[in-house]
């Protein structure tokens, strides 16, 4: 499909387009709303219900793709909101996690890296998320600890409680992808289960 074609179906029908097209992602280092690049994935790995596969990332160069869809595009641009990753070797204080705010302003779409391992944490308030993307390892538990722990005591500060998780070994098995759409004014999130980072896709689920 058209590269504009997939990313309408994303927005209108997630589930769907996640449950059978891999949408690879390569997360930014800076929590921001940034222009990323989507493209064909020239190795994605089919099967099942797999039938195309994407990949975003915000270095344009990535993107491109020896594939073109039949308007001739390689890659197109899209504004979204990217959520850094939280790397293993820097602190965090779980009562006190880092927030990114998903709200009224800016892009439709909210992305993050690939999740293996990493536990995604979100706080709902209405239509409003909170949100960030932990890394497991060096001082931390590994990553189906560090979810029960986030789970039971996780805060993000005077904001409030965590009131979801995503995390290994309940809600993905061993990679995933997770993007956020805005429809109707309110934000839900979504994740794309992989049995590796080029696929196949193994299931798609929609997290709040």
């Amino acid at each position: 499909m058209r590269l504009d074609t997939a990313l309408y179906r994303l927005r209108t029908d997630p589930l769907t387009f996640l449950r059978t097209n891999l949408l690879a992602i390569a997360g930014a280092p800076q929590s921001m709303a940034t222009r990323y690049f989507i493209g064909y994935h020239d190795m994605f790995v089919g099967g099942g219900t797999t039938n195309e596969g994407f990949k975003l990332s915000n270095d344009p160069m990535m993107a491109r793709s020896t594939i073109s869809g039949s308007d001739g595009k390689t890659s197109t641009s899209v504004n979204v909101h990217n959520v850094r990753m939280i790397p293993g070797t820097e602190p965090v204080d779980l009562s006190d996690i880092e927030a990114y705010t998903l709200g009224n302003g800016g892009p439709d779409l909210m992305v993050t890296g690939q999740l293996s391992g990493c536990v995604f944490v979100v706080r709902q308030n209405g239509a409003t998320l909170t949100v960030a993307h932990i890394q497991p390892g060096g001082t931390r538990q590994s990553g189906p600890m560090l979810r029960q722990t986030i789970r039971l005591m996780g805060r993000f500060g005077a904001l409030g409680r965590v009131t979801h998780v995503f995390g290994v070994g309940r809600e993905y098995l061993t990679r995933a992808h997770v993007v956020g759409v805005r429809t109707g004014g309110a934000w839900h999130l979504y994740a794309q289960q992989v049995a590796s980072g080029r696929g196949p896709v193994t299931g798609s689920v929609q997290i709040v």
